[in-house]
């Protein structure tokens, strides 16, 4: 990610249908400029579809266009929307869990190999 272009964002709590369109607006600001995003989700209280479904939207569009995404600090909500929708090793980014997390959220990398037996 070249630095000199680098804009952090901290995620509104929440991160749902109401707030869409605004958090659309705010993200394609900045990636149409061109400029890597950090987007801090560590105030996030709430995550629907619509805003899965728009972080899923920015992160393809950054990765086609050659623009870093990277999420952090992720909130519990946005945790379990990753579980949920088994999209953790999709959207790539380092989630830091305590030691007794990893079962509460049920966090998936990826198949294991007897799914296919």
């Amino acid at each position: 990610m070249d630095k000199t272009k680098v804009v952090k964002l901290t995620a509104v709590e929440e991160f749902t249908l109401g707030n869409i369109v605004n958090i659309h607006e705010t993200l394609s600001s900045y990636f149409h400029k061109k400029m890597n995003v950090i987007l801090d989700f560590s105030s996030n209280r709430e995550i629907d579809t619509s805003g899965f479904q728009l972080l899923l939207y920015w992160k393809k569009y950054a990765a086609a266009h050659k623009i870093g995404f990277r999420i952090v600090n992720h909130s519990s909500a946005l945790l379990s929307t990753l579980g949920t929708f088994g999209s953790v090793g999709l959207f790539g980014d380092k989630v830091h869990l305590q030691p007794g997390d990893r079962e509460q959220y049920g966090l998936n990398y990826g198949l294991k190999k007897e799914v296919f037996s």
